[in-house]
């Protein structure tokens, strides 16, 4: 007679393990890939709100009079929304129902979002802002103050590659 021993249920088989395995590591290859699709998703999401700001202060300086524009800071991925009163004194633009439009911030919507570079359209390059006139053509300010139109058009680079491109003679705002 031969002996029979009976496993008392003490672990898995090897191929419980390897296919175990298998799982997590399929699981692992679509949560990575989720997470690089967010990424893409906040980034793509800023340049849009920046082309959206662009266009609206365009909008706004033509339905006002009164100059509108949007302050870009490669540093710190702010967007400001501004204007000029009749004095020339720079302040928060307001929205329709009066309150100040809020600033966009590109850490709101995702750590990777932001600007990668800023070409204004007077040739200088980073912060500062984008001006619109009652025309809706865009200019840049003087430290005096005073309104010269673009001699080239502004290029904003946003950190998913995304270029919008303010036109020099037209104002449009496209990408």
């Amino acid at each position: 007679m031969t002996r029979r021993t009976v496993r008392a249920g003490r672990g898995f088989t090897i191929v419980e393990l390897i296919a175990t395995l298998g799982v997590l590591s399929a699981l692992s290859v679509v949560a990575v890939s989720s997470v690089g699709a967010v990424e893409r998703a906040g980034s793509r999401a800023f340049s849009l709100e920046v082309e959206r700001a662009l266009r609206d202060a365009r909008a706004a300086a033509m339905a006002t009079g009164l100059p509108a524009g949007v302050d870009l800071n490669v540093a710190t991925g702010v967007v400001d929304h501004v204007a000029l009163t009749e004095a020339g004194a720079v302040v928060d633009r307001a929205g329709p129902t009066g309150e100040p439009i809020p600033d966009l911030r590109a850490s709101n919507l995702h750590p990777a979002a932001g600007f990668a570079s800023i070409v204004h359209g007077n040739g200088s390059i980073g912060i500062g802002t984008v001006w619109f006139d009652a025309e809706g053509a865009p200019f840049w300010r003087t430290k005096t103050g005073a309104q010269t139109p673009y001699t080239q058009d502004a290029v904003i680079t946003c950190n998913d590659s995304t270029a919008i491109t303010v036109r020099m003679t037209t104002g449009a705002v496209t990408r």
